[in-house]
């Protein structure tokens, strides 16, 4: 739908889509001959506004409605006579008028496609007196009902002919009733109509037209065949067995031996095999320190013990 091609054997811009159609009139005005030397017809005639990825907005004037189309076709030789013209090269044509260019056409299998959006909101209110629509908005007026109300001047705009409507032709459809039976006595089947779903084991027993017969089923229970509930004891009250973890699941002690070899003081680490290493990372240590003021040194207070 958002596609047209640039078609130059094209006599006039053609879509198979009506409701991008703005001041849409209703027109059988013959036919369309296609490559296959099909007849398509026409049905009315329109304006549609495109707006290409540019931004730029162009009106076709004109354009058919033709429902049997596949694709959208904008006609080379309705564009020139709208003072536009092409230039291609490099798989793109363009579609220019002076030095200004409106659109650009990309090759695509021997055919040059364009991408457009539409102005669907100038579409919505040009045809807000289309036939068809007041048709529905008034409950499905007849032709003849809406020319009375465009005479006496409610209805705006022109009013073209209705589409065939399948709603009215399904509401004046009537119920077809049964014919009554003149035989006093039922129809009766050999063969199966419908299959019986029970709860229980078997048929409940078809029950008469006296209401004090009582219908018996499987289920059916009464006062004399009630258990008697005198010792009942229900699960919470009963003592409880007890409960033992299964002998795969025994608990048992799990011990770690680590072992250290870091000195635990100053002292431990100057006579450590490792004295040069531990040495040098507390001077990277105390630089890092000073460089980033993390501590200050100051004298020992009095009666104060030093860290070990």
């Amino acid at each position: 739908m958002n596609e047209w091609l640039l078609d130059s054997g094209c006599t006039f811009h053609m879509t198979p889509f009506k409701e991008i159609l703005t001041n849409y009139k209703s027109d059988n005005s013959g036919s369309v001959s296609m490559a296959n030397e099909k007849l398509c017809d026409v049905k009315g005639f329109g304006d549609v506004c495109l707006i290409f990825e540019s931004g730029f907005k162009l009106t076709l004037k004109n354009v058919r409605h033709v429902p049997d189309l596949c694709h959208n076709l904008i006609s080379c030789a309705a564009l020139e006579e709208e003072g536009l013209e092409g230039r291609w090269g490099k798989g793109i044509m363009k579609i220019m008028k002076g030095s200004l260019t409106v659109f650009k056409a990309e090759k695509r299998r021997n055919l040059y496609v364009c991408h457009v959006k539409y102005d669907l909101l100038a579409a919505s209110v040009l045809n807000k007196n289309d036939s068809n629509l007041w048709h529905k908005r008034l409950g499905h007026i007849s032709m003849k009902g809406l020319e009375l109300l465009h005479k006496h001047g409610i209805l705006s705009g022109s009013i073209n002919e209705i589409d065939f409507c399948d709603d009215c032709i399904l509401g004046k459809q009537h119920k077809v009733h049964f014919p009554s039976s003149s035989s006093p006595n039922p129809v009766t089947s050999s063969c199966v109509l419908d299959y019986v779903h029970a709860d229980g084991k078997k048929i409940v027993k078809k029950p008469n037209k006296n209401l004090n017969t009582r219908i018996e089923t499987q289920n059916d229970s009464s006062s004399e065949n009630i258990p008697s509930t005198h010792d009942y004891q229900l699960a919470r009250d009963r003592d409880r067995r007890e409960s033992r973890l299964p002998s795969r699941f025994r608990d048992f002690h799990l011990a770690l031996n680590t072992e250290s070899n870091e000195p635990s003081s100053y002292k431990e680490a100057l006579e450590s095999s490792d004295a040069k290493n531990w040495k040098n990372a507390m001077n990277e240590e105390i630089i890092s320190l000073l460089k980033n003021k993390t501590w200050i040194l100051v004298p020992k207070p009095e009666n104060a013990s030093i860290v070990d």
